[in-house]
Parts: C-alpha cells; sequence; structure tokens
C-alpha cells in the first residue's frame, strides 16, 4: 500500500485531460485541458495484493487546479477537479507465480527453436475505471476554451466516463509478452463522446447529443523486456 501528495503554485498551467486508452494520436479526448492558473494539487494511494497467480490491484487519484483570474471579466474562476480510479484483477490460468513488478515467467517457454517449443504463460485480466472532471463554473471539454462559447451551449460542459477492460497476457518468454485488450466506455455527457461529432474536428454548433453514448476499443502489442 502506498500513497502520494503534491502541491504547486503555477502561473501557467492546464488543467488534467480525459483521454481514452489508445496511444496513437487520434485517440478519442472526452474532457480536453483547461488553463489553469494557481495552486494545483494532486493526492492518490494505491493497493496491491499477490497471491500465487493471482492479483489485484486498486488506485484513486484526485487533482485540483485552481482558476485564478481567468474568467471573461477578470476575475477567478471556480476550480476544476479530475477524480479517477480502477480496480484490476489479474490470474495466471497455467499456474505460475505474479510478481509484483507485474512479470510472470513461464515455467514452459515458447521458443521456436530446440525443442522448447511450451505453451509460455497465459492470463487473464479483468479491469473496472472511472474518471471524472467537474467545476462550479464553466469549463469546455471540447477545445478548453471558454470564451468561444461553452460546449453545447450549456453553461457547463463537464464530462466522465467509466470503462470495462477484458484482457488477454501471453508470455512467451520471461522477457517478451503479447497484449490483446478490449474496452468498452460509456460516458456520462452525450455530447462528449466520440460520435457526437460528424468529423475529428468540428463546431459547437455541430455537436448532436447521442443516447447511446458509449464506444469500445481492441487493442494489442507485443512488449519487450531489456
Amino acid at each position: 500500500m502506498a500513497g502520494d501528495v503534491t502541491w504547486g503554485d503555477e502561473g501557467t498551467l492546464a488543467t488534467a485531460q480525459g483521454r481514452t486508452t489508445a496511444r496513437t494520436s487520434n485517440r478519442f479526448v472526452f474532457f480536453a485541458a483547461q488553463p489553469a492558473r494557481g495552486n494545483r494539487t494532486r493526492w492518490g494511494t494505491d493497493l496491491l495484493w499477490v497471491a500465487g497467480p493471482a492479483s489485484l490491484k486498486f488506485e484513486y487519484d484526485r487533482q485540483t487546479n485552481q482558476r485564478k483570474r481567468l474568467a471573461t471579466t477578470g476575475g477567478d474562476l471556480d476550480d476544476v477537479t479530475a477524480t479517477g480510479w480502477y480496480a484490476a484483477a489479474t490470474y495466471v490460468l497455467t499456474g505460475e507465480d505474479k510478481a509484483a513488478s507485474g512479470l510472470v515467467v513461464p515455467r514452459c517457454p515458447f521458443i521456436p527453436e530446440g525443442g522448447r517449443m511450451g505453451p509460455g504463460a497465459w492470463e487473464v485480466a479483468l479491469r473496472w475505471a472511472e474518471l471524472a472532471f467537474d467545476s462550479d463554473d464553466p469549463v469546455d471539454f471540447f477545445d478548453g476554451n471558454i470564451t468561444n462559447g461553452i460546449t453545447g451551449g450549456r453553461r457547463t460542459a463537464e464530462n466522465g466516463v467509466e470503462a470495462l477492460t477484458v484482457g488477454l497476457n501471453w508470455y512467451l518468454t520471461a522477457r517478451l509478452r503479447y497484449t490483446l485488450n478490449w474496452t468498452e466506455y460509456w460516458y456520462d455527457n452525450p455530447l462528449g463522446t466520440p460520435f457526437s461529432c460528424a468529423s475529428l474536428a468540428c463546431s459547437a454548433a455541430q455537436l448532436r447529443p447521442r443516447s447511446d453514448a458509449t464506444s469500445w476499443e481492441l487493442l494489442t502489442r507485443f512488449q519487450l523486456w531489456f
């Protein structure tokens, strides 16, 4: 179990940003970074439990940014608060122990030479995550700029997301892993979904609310440890 706290006072900074898991340049941003000035406070805690082939992990983080002298009248705006947490569980189906570092060493590695064509180690994973952004004064998740009109014409445009991830990890060797993850997202604001806009860049007037307010991703990668 661990915890952390950071604090800073800066003249020019930005609030936290909400993005989907994909690391590509076109991943969806459901909450744009807002201009901020003043104190930034971050704190969080995490818990990890590992027993044989199983693991459980929980993490909670909260960040608050002041917005001093950023109102259109020159006054202060209410803080922007970003709150997120997740709980994740993994289980190694082939019986190997799970290390606290996340690594799994296969008993029978998949090495296609010298008669060592073992199955490797197979692991299933499940994670639930929630992330929310809010403020008592105007914010704009579309571009972070409240001077050009709030997204959807409303006073505030807060947003958040709940996400469920189901994953499969294949440890070919102690240093090579293949990962396949499927994630479903549920957005709190029907105007802030990947399908509320007809193109990758549209004006606030072109946004349309989506009754389903969901999206999904299928991600895969090979990872090599040196």
